[in-house]
């Protein structure tokens, strides 16, 4: 674009009333160069952001683990700046690591999870007064994991009893991880013991029920479990994000997770800022805003999005915004998962494929 400006001005014949319209095109030109450019800067400044903080939080991880940290200090700054990012934008960025990387598969997971919980407990009375306590508890939660062998980890067949065992195992080494570096968090502590257990009774380690597991916990346990089912693992895919929602539901339902707590998943709606959908027409765009779940059962199906490809996946000349929740006729099909939406956007829209 900036080549075809150029050449233009290079063009421009001797009379002012041509030059005066080939210049209102090179200002056009210029202009769309400069909005380009912008959003390059700002996914440029976010995927510096997102790997900066998902290399502090494994390093404090490892801290932790390895009896290093004795102060909260970094996570609450760390927690602050994710319920910071929440308030912003509404965008919830899907990290995620290999587990052949166990600090940083732990990390991206924890991060996850501290942003769906700084996103879902938004306006909820019980933690306005105390924002960052459900947040520091999801940074943390997960820390037991990297006392888990690696191997395990990366498994994609069926783990034998005794794995088992040891996975499991990673919430009550976790708490005592915190117990022991933090002993005055005994809230946090509780939150890392309990994250796996299950107001049915089917959890572990201690097969809790009901009222045995605190309010933070379940928060925490429903929040672990969707981001879980978003992100692909060794033994099986990445569950899109609607059929996550749909799954984490159905647990609250059968009575193993918190209704309540479950139900507050419908803020970021089936398919939360960001997600690359497809729409029932075939055209392609992009999760901008989501509606108010309360009173109406379809709003979180319904979001708001940034047309930009028509239906024969061609890309529109500029975008096209449409409110499917008042707009008859539209409809999403489906969300794209990572490798169609790199391979999708990369094609015409670069700058939003990562």
């Amino acid at each position: 674009m900036t080549d075809a400006a150029l050449r233009l001005i290079g063009a421009l014949p001797d009379a002012p009333s041509m030059q005066l319209r080939l210049c209102q095109g090179i200002e056009a030109i210029l202009d769309t160069i400069r909005q380009r450019v912008d959003r390059l800067s700002a996914t440029m400044n976010s995927r510096r952001q997102e790997s900066e903080q998902v290399a502090k939080l494994a390093g404090l991880l490892q801290c932790l683990e390895s009896g290093q940290t004795s102060d909260i200090d970094a996570f609450v700054a760390l927690a602050e700046a994710i319920v910071g990012e929440a308030t912003e934008s509404p965008a919830i960025r899907f990290l995620y690591s290999a587990p052949d990387r166990p600090v940083e598969f732990v990390a991206c997971h924890s991060l996850l999870v501290a942003q769906v919980v700084a996103q879902v407990m938004r306006h909820d009375p019980e933690w306005e007064r105390r924002p960052l306590e459900p947040v520091v508890a999801a940074l943390v939660h997960d820390v037991g994991m990297l006392r888990v062998p690696a191997d395990m980890l990366t498994r994609t067949g069926t783990l034998t009893d005794d794995e088992r065992r040891i996975i499991e195992g990673h919430a009550q080494t976790g708490a005592e991880l915190v117990s022991r570096l933090l002993p005055s968090e005994g809230w946090l502590a509780e939150a890392t013991a309990d994250h796996h257990e299950r107001l049915d009774g089917t959890g572990y380690p201690r097969g809790l029920k009901d009222t045995q597991i605190s309010s933070l916990t379940r928060l925490v346990a429903v929040c672990d479990v969707y981001s879980a089912l978003c992100m692909p693992r060794p033994h099986r895919p990445a569950r899109d994000t609607r059929t996550a929602l749909t799954d984490t539901l159905l647990l609250a339902e059968q009575g193993a997770l918190d209704r309540y707590q479950a139900e507050r998943l419908l803020m970021l709606s089936f398919y939360p800022v960001g997600t690359a959908v497809e729409l029932a027409d075939g055209a392609m765009g992009i999760v901008i805003a989501t509606a108010s779940a309360h009173g109406d059962l379809q709003a979180p199906a319904r979001p708001v999005v940034e047309i930009l490809t028509d239906s024969d996946g061609r890309p529109m000349p500029s975008p096209r915004y449409v409110d499917l929740a008042r707009c008859e006729g539209h409809s999403i099909v489906r969300s794209l998962p990572p490798a169609e939406r790199r391979q999708w956007l990369g094609r015409s829209y670069p700058l939003m494929a990562a």
